[in-house]
């Protein structure tokens, strides 16, 4: 998946369908990755909303996996958001030094 279709790409949940299944979380995960390895590409202004998005896919896809009682791709998803926010913390992040 393109930099670009990370962004754009359609919500894996339409109105119609709200029903949870593995596909849907596998879906949001992928996303997820997809907005993580375009943080690396993206402009400095751009870096946040790229680990916005990968961290509200993850967060998407560890609440499908509660709701499939899934719990340890639920902790595994939540695991992986942290190391998104410390990864970005730590590497994009300008605190002004």
């Amino acid at each position: 998946m393109s930099l670009r279709e990370a962004r754009l790409k359609e919500s894996a949940i339409s109105d119609d369908d709200t029903s949870p299944t593995v596909e849907k979380m596998k879906d949001f995960e992928a996303r997820a990755e997809a907005a993580y390895a375009a943080m690396y590409e993206a402009r400095s202004y751009e870096e946040k909303d790229f680990k916005d998005d990968a961290c509200s896919f993850l967060a998407r896809a560890a609440e499908i996996a509660d709701a499939l009682g899934r719990d340890a791709d639920a902790a595994r998803l939540r695991a992986r958001t942290d190391q998104i926010m410390s990864v970005y913390n730590s590497q994009f992040r300008y605190i002004g030094r």
